[in-house]
C-alpha cells in the first residue's frame, strides 16, 4: 500500500482501509463464536456434534469487538465534531444513530425473541425482558441476542455524546467523569465484568474503547496528521506484530493464562488496534479493486454478520443433529462451511435488505439540507457512508 497521505476530494466518501478492517474484525468474532467459543454457545450441541480441533487458533477472535468499540468512537467524533455545542443538531444525530442501529437489529432480534418466547420454559425469556432487549435497555440475565451487549454500550456512549452536542463544556465534563468512574471501578475491582450485569454496561472497562477512538479522530483531524504518517506507520507495524504475538499467545496458552486479567487483555487490544488504525489512516485512501471486491462487501455486511452469526450457529448446530445430517457433523468441512454460509447470508442481506432500507429511511427521515451530511475534517471528506463504518 502507498504511504502517501490521505488525499482530499469529493471521491473519498469513505475510508476504505477501515472498511476492510471492519470486515476482518467481524469475521474474527464470527469464527471465534463458531469454533473457539462453540462450547459456551451450545454446550449440548457441541458435545453431541463434536468440534473440529484447530488448536484454538481463533481464541483471540474475540478481540474484534475491541476494534469495533474504537471504530465507533472514531467515526462518531470524526463525523459529528462540527456538531459539538450545537443543540439544534441533536435531533439529526439521534435520527442517524437510530437509523443505523435499530432496523437491522430489530430484523434479527424480533424473530429470535419470538422463538425464545415460544420456548420460554428452556430460555427463561419473558415478554417484559424481551421488550427491554428490543429497546436495548440493560437488564440482568442472558440477552435475547447475546451480541447485543455491545449495542447497549453504544447506546450509553450516544447519550453522553448527545450531551456534548447540547453543551460542549458540560459534555466534556460528563465524558471525563464517565471515564474516571470506569477507571475507578477497574482499579478497585468494584464490579465483575459480566454481560448479565447491567452495571457493567455503564461502568465496564469496554467503555474505554470509545475514548481511544475519539483520540484517534482528534489526531486524524489535525492539519499536520499527514506529516507524521511515517511515524504512525512504524507504530502500526509494531502494533500489528504485537497483535500477532497476542493471537499466538492466546492460541497456545489461552487468554486467562496469557494475560494478567480480562481487563488487561481488553486494554492491550485497545492499544494495539489503535496503533493499527492510525497506520491505516495514514495510507492513501484510494480504490483497490481486489480488496474492494472482497473485503469491501465483507466490511459492508459486518453489522449483519455480527448480529446474525450467533443465531445461525445455533440453527446450524441443531440441523447437524438431525439423523440425516449427523454423519456429516464430524466432517472437517463443516466448520468452514458454517462460517462461509454465515458470511454469504450476511452479504446477501446487506445488499438486498440493509442498504436499500437505510437509504430509504435516510431519504424519508433526514432533511436534505441537514447540517453535517457532508463534512470535511482533517484530510478527507466524509459523507453519509461514514456512518456505515460502525457495527
Amino acid at each position: 500500500m502507498s504511504t502517501k497521505p490521505p488525499s482530499a476530494g469529493p471521491n473519498n466518501e469513505d475510508i476504505r482501509v477501515l472498511q476492510y478492517g471492519r470486515g476482518l474484525a467481524a469475521l474474527l468474532v464470527c469464527i471465534f463464536h463458531f469454533e473457539g467459543g462453540r462450547e459456551q454457545l451450545l454446550p449440548q450441541a457441541a458435545a453431541a456434534v463434536g468440534s473440529i480441533d484447530l488448536n484454538y487458533i481463533f481464541r483471540a477472535g474475540h478481540s474484534g469487538v475491541e476494534f469495533f468499540f474504537i471504530l465507533s468512537g472514531f467515526i462518531i467524533f470524526h463525523v459529528h465534531r462540527r456538531d459539538l455545542g450545537r443543540p439544534e443538531r441533536l435531533s439529526g444525530f439521534c435520527l442517524r444513530r437510530a437509523i443505523r442501529i435499530l432496523p437491522m437489529f430489530w430484523l434479527i432480534v424480533i424473530p429470535v425473541g419470538l422463538a425464545g418466547l415460544a420456548l420460554s420454559a428452556s430460555t427463561g425469556l419473558t415478554p417484559g425482558t424481551f421488550l427491554l432487549d428490543i429497546l436495548l435497555i440493560p437488564r440482568e440475565g442472558i440477552l435475547t441476542l447475546s451480541t447485543a451487549w455491545t449495542l447497549q454500550h453504544e447506546l450509553v456512549f450516544y447519550v453522553l455524546f448527545g450531551v456534548v452536542i447540547l453543551s460542549r463544556s458540560l459534555g466534556i465534563i460528563a465524558l471525563a467523569l464517565w471515564q474516571t468512574a470506569c477507571l475507578v471501578v477497574l482499579v478497585f475491582n468494584l464490579l465483575p465484568q459480566d454481560y448479565a450485569l447491567p452495571a457493567t454496561t455503564f461502568l465496564g472497562y469496554f467503555n474505554f474503547g470509545f475514548i481511544f477512538g475519539i483520540v484517534i479522530a482528534f489526531l486524524y483531524g489535525r492539519a499536520d496528521f499527514g506529516a507524521h504518517r511515517r511515524v504512525f506507520l512504524i507504530f502500526g507495524w509494531i502494533g500489528f506484530v504485537s497483535l500477532l504475538a497476542c493471537f499466538l499467545g492466546e492460541c497456545r496458552f489461552g487468554s486467562a493464562m496469557f494475560f494478567p486479567s480480562p481487563a488487561a487483555s481488553t486494554i492491550i487490544y485497545f492499544g494495539l488496534y489503535s496503533l493499527i488504525i492510525l497506520a491505516l489512516l495514514s495510507i492513501e485512501n484510494k480504490p483497490r479493486p481486489f480488496l474492494d471486491a472482497t473485503l469491501g462487501p465483507l466490511g459492508g455486511a459486518s453489522y449483519i454478520l455480527y448480529l446474525i452469526h450467533v443465531p445461525l450457529a445455533s440453527l446450524l448446530s441443531k440441523l447437524f443433529l438431525l439423523p440425516a445430517l449427523r454423519p456429516l457433523a464430524g466432517s472437517v468441512v463443516i466448520f468452514p462451511f458454517s462460517v462461509l454460509f454465515a458470511v454469504l447470508i450476511s452479504i446477501l442481506m446487506h445488499y438486498r435488505i440493509e442498504r436499500p432500507t437505510l437509504r430509504w429511511l435516510r431519504h424519508r427521515l433526514l432533511p436534505r439540507s441537514q447540517p453535517g451530511s457532508v463534512l470535511t475534517t482533517g484530510s478527507t471528506m466524509m459523507t453519509e457512508k461514514a456512518h456505515n463504518l460502525q457495527l
